[in-house]
């Protein structure tokens, strides 16, 4: 067929609707081996094109409907590099279709299947997407005790998160699985399953018909999962670094109260914080968005488990605040992990460092700069896809070199903002009037402004 012609049949379907199980009869196309590229295409582009109209997103999603119908176990790559985009985009057309569009390929997907949800474990829709996903491969009992096997193997993986192996869990509750109970028992008594996924212990002893009720009263399983997660990462991480550098420090309380929206590594924070100097803004704004990067006003000092160590992580973040807006003022500033002095030893050394610390800087950007103009926006997104680009092939920008394109990115934004964001009012002062010296801290600490972020 020519792409015309396809185009056509896809037109010529009704709409598509989310969460309909009942799919047209997209066999009956005719489609051969010579129309996959253009159904390919046309999948892709649910992701890369953003000014899709109604119709062209419907065949999209008709396209990757009738690709899996053939059943072709070389799609599966083409499936999972779209299920990754869904963590970057706000759509979840294709994470729900996933599991059924995987189903039709049957068990020789599982160890493809299983590879990805190790390689990319840090996806949460490869994750959500590929477990819900397994238990669909297969009907067949011995195929599904290997299934089973599977699943109860990830309960003991490490590479796998909470969440991860509270969807383990559903994924043998959906298939009724009782010879793995003790696993599960032991996954639940060890702390490593998310309440929030099945349940605690005995909820999931009861969906399996192991009991016909509850022992205990039923908690607030989503209260509970936030005081057990911290937990595991506090077990984890150890105790609290008191004698390591601020930086350390702050690393570890990003990880230990690390939230779905929050900044969770210390070189990103540290480009988040260039982008608040810049745009100079108080620190009891930067403080909110630390822990949630979508705005919502909320008291952070409950996070913490202990009023101490909130005033201890506030303490930390008004020190890397303060360096950040002295060394703009000096005109010496350069990225905090090219000077931290244990970063070696506190970051995974075959990470590229530069990329997390710009995509902090555009996270800030996009937070706190209201009003960029064209050619910012321009120059700022061609260096940064220099820097993803070169980090990507796997070389690492840590040295000044004269091509360098993260030192031309450095250059390009303090020497462009700096001077006339620093020149006539002092950094982190802007908007500071519209609080009351003695009004309680909008961070949530407890104290009056004037002894908090006023300063």
């Amino acid at each position: 067929m020519t792409d015309e012609e396809i185009n056509a049949k896809l037109a010529s379907l009704p709409e598509p609707e989310f969460l309909n199980p009942d799919w047209p009869d997209y066999a009956a196309l005719g489609f051969g081996d010579e129309d996959v590229e253009h159904l390919l295409d046309l999948t892709a582009d649910f992701y890369l094109n953003f000014d899709q109209n109604d119709e062209e997103s419907a065949a999209s999603i008709h396209a990757w409907r009738a690709l899996a119908l053939r059943g072709d176990l070389e799609l599966l790559p083409e499936f999972l590099s779209l299920l990754m985009e869904t963590d970057d985009i706000e759509d979840d057309w294709f994470v729900e279709d996933f599991p059924r569009l995987v189903s039709y390929m049957g068990m020789p997907a599982l160890p493809n299947l299983l590879d990805a949800l190790e390689l990319h474990s840090d996806y949460q829709c490869v994750t959500s997407g590929i477990l819900e996903a397994l238990p669909k491969l297969s009907q067949d009992p011995a195929e599904q005790k290997v299934i089973k096997e599977a699943l109860a193997k990830l309960l003991i993986n490490e590479d796998i998160s909470r969440e991860g192996k509270g969807m383990a869990v559903n994924g043998l509750i959906e298939m009724n699985d009782k010879d793995h109970h003790e696993q599960i028992k032991e996954a639940y008594q060890t702390n490593k399953v998310d309440l929030t996924i099945a349940g605690d212990l005995e909820e999931v002893e009861i969906s399996l018909g192991i009991r016909t009720k509850r022992s205990n009263p039923k908690p607030d399983f989503f209260a509970l999962e936030t005081k057990l997660s911290v937990q595991e990462r506090r077990d984890t991480l150890g105790e609290f670094p008191a004698d390591a550098s601020a930086e350390s420090q702050m690393q570890y309380f990003l990880s230990l109260y690390e939230q779905d929206s929050s900044i969770n590594r210390i070189d990103t924070l540290d480009g988040f914080l260039l982008s608040a100097s810049l745009c100079r803004i108080p620190l009891s704004k930067v403080a909110h968005f630390v822990w949630d990067l979508s705005g919502e006003a909320r008291d952070i000092a409950r996070l913490f488990e202990t009023k101490k160590e909130f005033e201890k992580w506030h303490s930390l973040l008004r020190t890397l605040y303060s360096r950040t807006e002295e060394s703009l003022r000096e005109g010496e500033y350069q990225p905090t992990l090219l000077v931290w002095p244990d970063a070696d030893e506190s970051l995974d050394p075959e990470t590229p460092f530069l990329t997390p610390w710009v995509e902090g800087f555009m996270q800030g950007e996009m937070v706190f700069n209201e009003n960029p103009t064209k050619e910012e926006l321009f120059e700022i997104a061609r260096l940064t896809e220099t820097v993803f680009e070169v980090e990507g092939e796997g070389t690492r920008l840590l040295e000044d070199a004269e091509d360098n394109p993260m030192y031309q990115f450095m250059g390009y934004i303090v020497k462009r903002h700096a001077e006339d964001r620093f020149s006539k009012e002092s950094p982190g002062k802007a908007g500071k009037g519209k609080i009351d010296r003695n009004a309680p801290c909008p961070c949530g600490s407890g104290q009056k402004y004037k002894k908090c972020c006023l300063n």
